[in-house]
C-alpha cells in the first residue's frame, strides 16, 4: 500500500501530464499557442479533439478532487 505522500505525488503527476497534453492540443506549428477564441473554433471544427479535450478535462477534475479527500 502506498502512503499517502506517495499517492499525492502519484496524482499531482497524473495532472501534469493532462495538462501537458492540454497546452499539446493548443499548440500550433512553430510553438505558438492558440488564443481561447481560436482554441474554441478548432475544437468545434474537430470533433474528436473535442472528446480529447474532454475526457482530459474530467479526468483533471476527477484527480483534484480526489487531492482534495487525502489527508
Amino acid at each position: 500500500m502506498k502512503t499517502k505522500w506517495e499517492q499525492k505525488e502519484q496524482i499531482q503527476k497524473l495532472i501534469r501530464k493532462i495538462n501537458d497534453r492540454i497546452v499539446n492540443l493548443q499548440v500550433l506549428k512553430g510553438g505558438w499557442i492558440m488564443t481561447n477564441k481560436v482554441f474554441c473554433i478548432m475544437l468545434k471544427e474537430h470533433p474528436q479533439l473535442n472528446d480529447e479535450f474532454d475526457i482530459l478535462c474530467n479526468r483533471k477534475e476527477s484527480l483534484q478532487r480526489l487531492l482534495w479527500k487525502l489527508p
